[in-house]
């Protein structure tokens, strides 16, 4: 099992646990994946987000924020 990017849920919104040791690129790749098969899980939340495990910059948590809005647009094609 891939651990090296984990969703939790909570009452307050969902915890993605981010892998510290992966390459940033490889980590993208990663958070595509697990997203792209949970898109339908997620659909029409509105839910806080927090990462954790890893330091990023602005630039990469951004990144990271446009993957997963990629994601939730590619499992519900009636969003705009």
């Amino acid at each position: 099992m891939d651990n090296s990017v984990v969703i939790k849920g909570s009452k307050n919104g969902i915890t993605v646990k981010l892998d510290d040791n992966l390459g940033f690129d490889e980590l993208k790749d990663r958070i595509r994946t697990k997203f792209a098969a949970s898109a339908k899980f997620f659909e029409k939340a509105n839910l806080a987000l927090s990462l954790e495990g890893r330091n990023l910059t602005d630039n990469e948590e951004q990144e990271i924020l446009d993957i997963i809005s990629e994601c939730e647009k590619a499992g519900n094609p009636d969003m705009v």
